[in-house]
């Protein structure tokens, strides 16, 4: 159940959601270190949306919280 919750919650945000779905937040995060800040002035959306659409990308594995903020994806396993 959870799971269709989720489908269904993540289709309907990308057709409401103005930078159209959580996708294209990953153009304004780097290889180095992005803040949460940047990433809000860089698309001009509200701290609340920016803050979701990063947990779902996280989610997805697209994007890495780190210290101090956000890089794309890419995992180094030790």
């Amino acid at each position: 159940q959870w799971l269709e919750f989720r489908r269904v919650l993540f289709r309907s945000k990308e057709l409401d959601s103005p930078t159209g779905g959580t996708g294209s937040l990953t153009k304004y995060i780097g290889f180095d270190v992005t803040t949460v800040d940047e990433i809000v002035s860089r698309s001009s959306l509200p701290v609340e949306d920016v803050i979701t659409d990063l947990a779902e990308l996280e989610l997805q594995g697209q994007i890495r919280a780190v210290p101090g903020g956000y890089i794309k994806g890419v995992c180094y396993e030790r």
